[in-house]
């Protein structure tokens, strides 16, 4: 992560008297989309729920992902 992204957008955060670019992880480092496709192909279930990897669940929340039913019409 660099602070490339955030000096071209002018992005800071204050930190007590002084402000500072922040480090921006938009794509920087790796592709985020890339990410969630390999995550979504490797942890997928039979009945289309995922099962959240273990190092995730603190960020994610839950340890599974369910499928959404739709409403019928």
């Amino acid at each position: 992560m660099t602070d490339y992204q955030s000096r071209r957008l002018n992005t800071k955060v204050r930190k007590g008297d002084k402000t500072e670019f922040v480090y921006m992880n938009d794509a920087t480092a790796f592709a985020i989309g890339r990410i969630v496709i390999a995550i979504l192909e490797n942890y997928q279930n039979e009945d289309g729920s995922v099962t959240v990897p273990e190092v995730l669940r603190k960020w994610i929340g839950k340890e599974k992902i369910e499928v959404r039913k739709q409403d019928s019409l």
